[in-house]
Order: structure tokens, then sequence, then C-alpha cells
């Protein structure tokens, strides 16, 4: 069924093949003390080529007329400390809305909310009141029902004026991945967000863009060279590790995206003009090939008259003979599609898996930091680079002690 990953039971793509030895003391607990002050490795696919540098030195990198895709989310503070009925201390995680409504609009809910959480404690269950308060405030969660860790639970808070947004910035920490073994601080707040964070509803950074200043971006458009955002709300499922031995046996997490018919028909245009395309970060680069993917099955009558919003899963490159498309002409006929219901924002999910054998159909270059072994950010890597070249990418980097994982270094690959 899945033409580029399945071939037999005894041919197929083995995860134990993308994974690497990383020590402990090479994942950064920090951010570097200054953003552009970063490593940054470039490696090129075709040349096998790869040089050294930093990060500051991305503007003369890139080729004039370059168009950077940046992912504008921005992270919410999603830990909350509360306190069981028995005085216990429990953290609450917030993933995401419990409801239909958007990260934004939750967050400007007064006097109560719902939201699906994570739950960092023992014997809870349903009805349980968690408390938590500082001097000026206070809020009850009431777990309505619970699964493991996870719960739906509803929050109710004093003073009922403040936005469950205010709370949350009173309360609330920043969500810093699981392996930054220390608890968040007030740099983190800082630190943890990029310079052009706009639409909140993250609980993990994009952590690609992190190295970008301000300054920096205007040495680019100095250059010649533009940017276009759209967003990707970063789940958990981001760090969620592969625990099956075939990469067709991944189930992978459901985000959702959004962007602008504005924005899109800016992308659109540079792929027709031939000019080149570079994704800041894992998250910039799978909404773009999800768009691409949409694109694809609209040009192939394979999306229903009455689809109003974009969805795409993990399969959906692999579960049928696809024809190749431009990528302008792939992203046109999704604008076409958004302009025939008078769309101006276009939203979806996308729970797309790119792996080694997946055909790119959007961009030429990639931005990310390195990535945890085992995981899906890594197949992406490997698929980018090429499923060996990806490893002596890896090695040099652990060979010049770069520093690893969200707080780390940066990559600028060439595919």
């Amino acid at each position: 069924m899945f033409d580029n990953l399945l071939i037999t039971d005894n041919n197929f793509l083995s995860t134990k093949d993308y994974t690497y030895e990383l020590p402990p003391n090479r994942i950064a607990a920090h951010p570097a003390a200054k953003r552009e002050s970063s490593r940054l490795l470039a490696a090129k696919a075709n040349e096998r080529e790869i040089s050294h540098h930093i990060f500051s030195e991305l503007p003369v990198l890139l080729p004039e007329n370059t168009l950077l895709i940046t992912n504008n989310t921005k992270v919410i503070p999603a830990r909350i400390q509360a306190q069981k009925p028995t005085g216990g201390t429990v953290e609450i995680f917030l993933l995401e809305p419990a409801g239909d409504a958007s990260v934004f609009d939750e967050l400007r809910q007064c006097s109560t909310g719902r939201w699906r959480c994570l739950l960092g404690g023992r014997k809870m269950h349903a009805g349980m009141q968690l408390k938590g308060k500082s001097e000026q405030l206070s809020f009850t969660a009431v777990i309505c029902n619970a699964y493991n860790c996870e719960a739906i639970i509803e929050f109710q808070w004093q003073p009922s004026e403040l936005t469950f947004g205010e709370l949350l910035s009173k309360l609330g920490t920043m969500p810093l991945p699981p392996y930054i073994k220390r608890s968040a601080d007030v740099s983190d707040i800082e630190r943890y967000q990029t310079v052009y964070a706009r639409e909140l509803g993250s609980v993990a950074a994009p952590t690609a863009g992190l190295h970008f200043t301000s300054d920096i971006l205007d040495k680019l458009e100095k250059n010649g060279i533009s940017r276009a955002e759209l967003t990707l709300n970063v789940g958990l499922g981001t760090f969620k590790p592969i625990t099956v031995d075939k990469v067709n046996d991944i189930e992978m997490h459901s985000e959702k995206i959004q962007i602008t018919i504005t924005e899109l028909r800016r992308i659109t245009n540079h792929f027709e003009k031939k000019m080149p395309v570079v994704c800041i970060g894992t998250t910039s680069l799978r909404t773009l090939e999800s768009l691409y993917w949409f694109g694809v099955e609209l040009l192939e009558n394979r999306i229903g008259e009455d689809c109003d919003r974009i969805i795409v899963d993990q399969w959906m490159p692999y579960t049928s003979k696809k024809t190749y498309q431009p990528a302008f002409e792939a992203l046109r006929a999704v604008i076409q599609w958004a302009e025939e219901r008078n769309m101006d924002i276009i939203n979806g999910t996308t729970s797309l898996l790119i792996a080694p054998k997946y055909h790119f159909g959007t961009a030429n270059g990639l931005i990310t930091n390195f990535h945890q072994p085992g995981s899906t950010l890594l197949l992406l890597a490997a698929a980018f680079l090429g499923s060996d070249f990806w490893r002596s990418v890896y090695n040099e980097a652990l060979q010049y002690d770069y520093r690893f994982l969200s707080y780390g270094d940066a990559c600028l690959f060439w595919r």
C-alpha cells in the first residue's frame, strides 16, 4: 500500500538505522550567550560538503533572492503548579483547548476554560479539585476525566475579569523540553521564544528560529533575502521517541497549521520564478510540504467539494501512485481552492511523516538544530540530506563539539 516505504516484510526501513550515540554532556542545557553566537554547520548533500561557521554569518551564506519560511508560532507558559486536596504538588501541562476554540480564543477567556492537559502526579481521578494561587490571584482546576497521565481540566479563577492568558503570565512557566534537566528560569521567557513569534499556541519552540536576531533579519533583508510566514503550533508529540522497529509502524502526532492566502501567493510566486526557498525549522518544512501534498491531491481530484480545511495524514505522500507536480502548480491549486471558498486564512492539521525515501516537493534548504537520536525529526533530517550523508554530518558535529538539541547549535542543509 505504501509504495515508497513498504516493500516486503524482510525489506523495510528500520528505525534502528536512524539513531546515534549522544553523550548527555552534549545536550545544551542553556542557550548560547547571544543568539547569533551559536555555531552553524553547513552541509550540501549533492557535493557531500561540510563547512563550519558562526550563525551571524548566515546573511552571506544564503544566495540573493532566497525566500525564508518562518514559523511565527509563540510558546505559551504551559506549565502550572497546583496542589491536591492532600497537599501534594501536581504539575499541570497544558496541551490544547478541549473544545473547538483556538488557543488564541481560549487564552482570551475570562473566569473559566477547559483544556486538555498532562498531569504530573499520582493517584488523581475525575472530580478531584486541584488548587493554585499567588499573592493576588487563585485558581481551581477540576479534573473532568483522566486516562493515564492525560486529562480534561476545567479551570476557574479569581479575579474573574482576568483572561486565562493573564493568569498563565503570572503563574505559568515556559515548557522546556524533557531532556533539559533543569527548571525554567526568567531568562527562558525570552530565550525560549523566537524574535518573530506572534501567534500564541505552541507548547514547544520552533527551535531553529531561536538563533535569529532583529539585526540578522535586517542584514538578510539588505542582502535581498525575504521572508514569508506560516504557523504550525508545536505540540509535545515533537519530543515523542520512536518505540517501534519499522518506520511504517510509527504513529505521527497531529498539529494545527495556518497560513494567510497573501503569504501563500508570495511563496508560490517565488517557486514559479525558480528562486531558492529555505525553511527555518522542521515545523516550517512540514507545513510547506503539507500544503504541497494537499495541492497535489487537489490536482488529482482526490479532495471532496465539501472540504473546508486542510487535512494531511501521515501517509498522504505514500498511499497511491503520485504524479509529482512542480511546487508552484500544487500551491496554486491550494490558492484556487481557498479563493473558491472566500478564505483569507487557510487552516488545517497535519500529521505528515517525512522519512527517508520521501519525495520533497518544495524547499531547497533547511535551517534546523541537531535532533534527538531515534526521533521523527532525525528521520526528516535523514530524508533531506540522504540516508547515509546525515550520519557523516552528525558524526562531524560530535567530533567538532557542537551543542545539540533545542538550545544547541544550528545547521544549514541543502538537499
